[in-house]
């Protein structure tokens, strides 16, 4: 009688054959944790999932995947090792290897890239703060700004407009509001503001008086960090406010924002640009209002506050910019990052590969983040 169990072997050793030792080593541990999976999924000793349904085959697959990337803590070569083993071990067998290359499984194994990535800048620092997000800006204009009256409610609308402008703009908290040790505060004479049929841009305090010509508007809002408030060598750091363009209704709303807030709280010169004069006395948009309603919008979207803090502004801008497309060195000069630091693409490292650089940072990104931040 022909032994069939022989034959079998035959062939895939003859095919293991093709491989060095070394990487055969590499498979076979991968191909192990395949036998270990295929039994905790409930399929005995049927490693090649034969006569089973395809949705059935792709979701054991898919499992072993997010099991590998979990269990090796991020390890991306890991999960390619493993998954290289089990290819190799359906080779050796003669079977088909079509689903495992199926448009599911390519997609699971391009999730387990962004979990990775997650994994290794989030996993080894618990003190990595998380990135702010579009729904939660959206929430604290609702909550800090729209019917807020600018007489007795100034504080938080200046807070609103304080973070919104601070992620727009990639700014750290010392750059806009007061934090204690630092002078680095932005002032109005750092903004110009251009308006139609003027040659020259005004300041904050000088606008009213611009638009009170009928027909004028607000062309551009440009800030000015100074040289000695940056750290990027070389020239001053200029930025024009609403990176997102005219074709976006946030960027445009922060813009009317920005000018509603000259036209009522305007000032000229060394006056700190987030402030207020009531009774004559100045209060300065500082550290911990900014603090404080960030971490009230995360817990407003179901996000942990403890993983938020001011410099979430400034990270989410600059993760944003590099979800919708924009170029690395555009980045780290709107942020005032030097030229060889990777500080501005860590937060975006975890975002996607295949979004064509046209996507909105969602909630979704973040809580993928924040379940790393926590292992």
């Amino acid at each position: 009688m022909y032994d069939f169990a022989l034959r079998d072997e035959v062939v895939s050793n003859w095919i293991a054959g093709g491989l060095c030792e070394s990487t055969l080593a590499k498979y076979q541990k991968g191909w192990n944790l395949w036998t270990q999976h295929i039994e905790a999924e409930g399929h005995g000793s049927n490693l090649y999932l034969d006569n089973v349904d395809r949705e059935e085959f792709i979701k054991v697959v898919v499992l072993f995947i997010r099991g590998v990337c979990l269990g090796s803590k991020g390890s991306m070569t890991a999960m390619e090792i493993a998954m290289a083993g089990v290819s190799s071990g359906f080779v050796r067998a003669s079977k088909c290897t079509l689903l495992l290359r199926c448009d599911t499984i390519k997609l699971a194994r391009k999730a387990s890239i962004k979990q990775t990535m997650a994994m290794q800048i989030y996993g080894s620092r618990n003190d990595k703060k998380l990135p702010m997000v579009l729904d939660m800006l959206v929430w604290l204009r609702n909550q800090y700004w729209v019917g807020k009256d600018w007489l007795t409610q100034v504080d938080s609308k200046i807070t609103y407009l304080g973070a919104a402008v601070a992620n727009d703009g990639l700014l750290r908290i010392s750059e806009y509001a007061l934090v204690r040790g630092s002078a680095h505060m932005m002032r109005c004479k750092d903004v110009a503001i251009e308006v139609t049929g003027l040659l020259t841009p005004v300041q904050p305090g000088e606008l009213r008086q611009a638009l009170s010509v009928p027909g004028r508007s607000v062309v551009r809002i440009q800030l000015h960090i100074p040289k000695h408030r940056s750290k990027v060598a070389g020239s001053e750091r200029k930025i024009n406010l609403n990176w997102r363009g005219p074709a976006s209704p946030y960027g445009i709303q922060l813009v009317a924002d920005f000018v509603e807030f000259c036209l009522h709280e305007g000032g000229t010169g060394d006056d700190p640009l987030f402030s207020r004069i009531r009774h004559g006395r100045t209060k300065l948009l500082n550290y911990d209002m900014v603090a404080h309603r960030v971490k009230a919008s995360a817990t407003a979207c179901g996000l942990d506050p403890t993983v938020f803090s001011t410099h979430s502004c400034r990270s989410g801008g600059a993760t944003a910019m590099c979800a919708a497309g924009w170029a690395r060195t555009k980045i780290q000069q709107r942020g005032g990052w030097s030229e060889l630091s990777d500080s501005d693409l860590i937060y975006a490292a975890s975002l996607p590969s295949d979004s064509e650089g046209n996507r909105e940072v969602t909630l979704n990104d973040i809580r993928w983040l924040q379940v790393f931040q926590n292992r």
